[in-house]
């Protein structure tokens, strides 16, 4: 479990009482893999050796209804899994082809990522749009990036379905548009986190859909509990 620290005035007091019926919702979800439920922003990072036991390749195959642009991408295995049932169902449903841009990276290449955006931005720009090392969704193999790495992707037939249907497959839109106080980054139509459909449907019943605020509910229910 995550460990509070001592400025608990950074948690977002801008969510729900705990109600019996939010807790009873919440303790199916605390059975999961608690790094379904990890809170990773710019104060909560991952220890730096941190890395997945259960890292899938990610390949273009006649049997799988995503596409990969790289052939270095990797995820979670249960990630994988609903990653090819949000993508048959867009196959089915709207006769669309999701393309996975980015997804796993580890301490290091964030690192490396991220002081390549400082040298070319400063520090005070790359800081709205990359994660220092530690602090990347990446880093869970829980996250993945779609389509074309920008905004544009909001308005293409993929972007508008993904958006309108990951909740359904258990994959939460991480930076929405106009919450950069909230998450610490721009907004990021393509990145989506692998959260299970548990708590995707916690995200989207309680908090109208806004990832950041569920996480820090229960990263707070947690620290409360351990120390009453």
């Amino acid at each position: 479990m995550q460990t509070l620290p001592s400025d608990t005035e950074s948690v977002s007091e801008s969510v729900p009482q705990i109600t019996p019926q939010i807790t009873i919702d919440l303790l199916v979800i605390l059975e999961k893999d608690p790094y379904l439920y990890f809170l990773v922003d710019k104060k909560y990072p991952l220890p730096s050796n941190y890395e997945p036991d259960d890292l899938i390749p990610l390949r273009n195959a006649p049997n799988i209804s995503y596409r990969v642009n790289r052939n270095d991408l990797s995820l979670r295995r249960e990630a994988v899994e609903a990653l090819e049932e949000m993508a048959a169902a867009a196959l089915r449903e709207a006769g669309l082809t999701l393309v996975v841009s980015s997804t796993y990276r580890s301490y290091a290449y964030q690192t490396t990522v991220y002081n390549r955006y400082v040298n070319q931005y400063g520090r005070a720009q790359a800081d709205r749009f990359s994660a220092r090392p530690g602090h990347s969704q990446h880093q869970l193999g829980t996250a993945a990036d779609f389509g074309s790495i920008t905004n544009a992707f909001a308005e293409t037939p993929e972007g508008r379905w993904i958006y309108n249907n990951a909740s359904r497959f258990g994959w939460s839109l991480s930076y929405p548009q106009g919450y950069e106080e909230i998450t610490g980054y721009m907004w990021e139509s393509w990145h989506y986190r692998y959260v299970g459909k548990e708590l995707a449907k916690f995200i989207d019943d309680y908090f109208e859909g806004i990832q950041q605020y569920a996480l820090e509910y229960i990263f707070r229910f947690l620290n409360q509990n351990k120390t009453s």
